[in-house]
């Protein structure tokens, strides 16, 4: 008997195979969820993990009152007829709109109190909203609490784009959007 040409010599049988690196990967990844899913749950019978619970339940309260609080701005923002300031392509601090009374509207940071804040322009001067609606006046005062930084980027005089940023605490939020003015064919 001679060695035949032509075919290879197999060290295992045809039926024997190795792993797959596919299936060294999902054995990996499997392993990985189980390591997490255990320490977590070894994480909340420590003081450790009643920290994280408490620190994740004032996550929830920033966000949530954050979202109502930018609610409130997107729908008085609906209601405006002209975005003034800044101009169009450009992005400021500060945003300065008329309302569908043609009230001249500024919704800026108050450095002190860290809020982001709505004035309305009387004889001359910016007067705040909430004074005026304590005084009797008509008025919808705008306060998002905690606010960090504003910006507004006007896209053109029927459009803005509202970026805020909020600390509580330990927790950080941005909250951002367009707002199409849904008043502002009256400007026309």
């Amino acid at each position: 008997m001679g060695i035949r040409r032509g075919r290879s010599i197999r060290a295992h049988p045809a039926n024997c195979r190795g792993t797959t690196l596919v299936e060294s990967l999902i054995v990996v990844a499997l392993l990985s969820l189980l390591i997490v899913v255990v320490w977590f749950l070894l994480g909340n019978f420590t003081g450790r993990g009643r920290l994280s619970i408490a620190t994740g339940t004032s996550k929830t309260l920033v966000q949530q009152q954050g979202r109502i609080a930018f609610r409130k701005l997107y729908e008085r923002l609906r209601e405006a007829v002209q975005v003034l300031e800044p101009a169009p392509g450009h992005t400021g601090t500060e945003l300065v709109f008329r309302d569908m009374f043609n009230r001249t509207v500024k919704l800026r940071i108050d450095p002190v109190r860290k809020q982001l804040i709505s004035e309305r322009l009387v004889s001359g001067n910016y007067v705040s909203e909430e004074v005026l609606e304590q005084e009797g006046l008509m008025a919808r005062p705008i306060r998002v609490s905690a606010c960090d930084a504003a910006h507004f980027s006007a896209m053109g005089p029927m459009s803005v784009f509202v970026s805020l940023t909020s600390t509580d605490a330990q927790v950080g939020n941005s909250f951002m959007g367009i707002i199409f003015l849904a008043n502002s064919r009256l400007a026309l």
